[in-house]
């Protein structure tokens, strides 16, 4: 394996935590942001796969890696929120 495969694996397991981390975060006092574990999960696959990603992409990505349709709604859900209190300011 060489440097850049080794850089990519830890990039997706820090991402794959910081997924785990925030469908478990705080609704009312989030310390996770869902928008950066998105956006990260839409550079790996861009960059693995050598084309644009989106965020249907992303979410059967979840699905291949075994998470299940409650949590990538929820996921879905997360970042809509985020989006839209981002929006408001």
């Amino acid at each position: 394996m060489n440097q850049t495969d080794k850089i990519v694996k830890w990039f997706l397991s820090d991402t794959i935590e910081l997924l785990d981390l925030k469908l478990s975060d705080s609704d009312t006092d989030p310390q996770y942001s869902a928008i950066t574990t998105l956006e990260r999960l839409r550079l790996y696959l861009e960059y693995t796969r050598d084309c644009p990603a989106d965020d249907k992409d992303v979410y059967e990505y979840l699905s291949e890696c075994g998470y299940c349709d409650a949590d990538i709604e929820r996921f879905k859900h997360l970042c809509l929120d985020e989006k839209e209190r981002y929006n408001d300011n």
